[in-house]
């Protein structure tokens, strides 16, 4: 009697394993791709919700969606930026800035000197909040006396819906 196993029964156990793997493989590749949506989503409502937080505390919006993570120290003259209802610039005491808006998970951290639309400039040492589909800062518009939050994301989801969409 020999010891071992035919070539045949070692080829079919190898198509076995293959076909179970050809199965398995794409489901757990999609997965990937899945929970990056599902992150997606989450981070949207979370930045969707931080301007209309702001807006409660301060009667006005953001300029951009960094400055909801400023620290209130960040403001050395006394007041902060912010975008009026009617779409003009404006500010507002330091004392009525309650933030930061937005948790570490909604962005990464960047340090950057940039031009203030209401002269000279400031460093942020602030989070942008990022699209975790793209890799981009969300868009962020302002039209009829509300701010909207959408993804930068190009193209659709998994499910065939459009990421501008969520």
């Amino acid at each position: 009697m020999r010891k071992g196993f035919t070539l045949v029964e070692l080829l079919i156990v190898i198509i076995l394993i293959a076909v179970l793997a050809a199965i398995a493989i794409p489901r757990f590749a999609s997965q990937k791709q899945t929970s990056k949506e599902a992150a997606l989503k989450r981070s949207l409502w979370m930045v969707r919700e931080a301007p209309e937080r702001f807006h409660a505390d301060t009667g006005a919006y953001p300029q951009r969606l960094s400055r909801l993570n400023d620290l209130p120290t960040e403001f050395s003259e006394g007041t902060f930026p912010v975008l009026e209802r009617n779409g003009t610039w404006g500010t507002r005491p330091a004392a009525d800035y309650r933030g930061p808006y937005l948790g570490m998970e909604a962005g990464s951290k960047v340090t950057a000197t940039q031009p203030n639309p209401l002269g000279g400039t400031f460093t942020s040492n602030t989070q942008t909040p990022i699209d975790p589909i793209s890799g981009l800062p969300y868009n962020y518009r302002y039209s009829n006396g509300r701010v909207n939050v959408t993804s930068s994301a190009t193209g659709r989801d998994s499910r065939g819906i459009q990421f501008s969409q969520y």
